[in-house]
C-alpha cells in the first residue's frame, strides 16, 4: 500500500527542484491547515520519504491521520496512518495523536467560521 503511495507522491514531486521546494511545502502546509486532504496526504508523503524536508514519522502520521479524518473514502489514508504509527515509539504516537487532534478541531473551528 505504501509503494502505491510513494508512487503518488513521487509523481507530485517530480518537478519540484531544491529552489522551490521552501515555496511549495508553505503553500501545501497552508492548504493542509485549511482541511485540504489532497494536501495533507501530499504533507504525509514528504515527511514520511523525506522528500524535501526531514524524515519525520511523527509528522506524517499527524497529517495521514488528518487526511482519514476528513476524506470521504478514508480506508486509504488509515491504512497510511496505521503503517507510520508502527515506526514511532510510544510516547511520540501519543504526542502525534494529541497534535493531530488538535488541529483536526482547529480545521473543523475555521470551517465553521471562515
Amino acid at each position: 500500500m505504501l509503494k502505491r503511495y510513494a508512487m503518488a507522491v513521487v509523481l507530485t514531486l517530480f518537478f519540484v527542484t531544491p529552489s522551490v521546494a521552501g515555496d511549495f511545502f508553505a503553500a501545501i502546509k497552508e492548504r493542509a491547515e485549511q482541511g485540504d486532504v489532497a494536501a495533507q496526504e501530499t504533507l504525509c508523503g514528504m515527511f514520511y520519504f523525506g522528500k524535501n524536508v526531514m524524515q519525520n514519522y511523527e509528522q506524517a502520521y499527524i497529517w495521514a491521520s488528518l487526511a482519514a479524518a476528513q476524506s470521504p473514502a478514508p480506508e486509504y489514508a488509515a491504512e497510511v496512518r496505521d503503517e507510520v504509527a508502527k515506526k514511532l515509539p510510544p510516547k511520540d504516537l501519543i504526542a502525534a495523536q494529541q497534535r493531530a487532534a488538535e488541529l483536526q478541531e482547529k480545521i473543523a473551528a475555521n470551517a465553521k467560521n471562515p
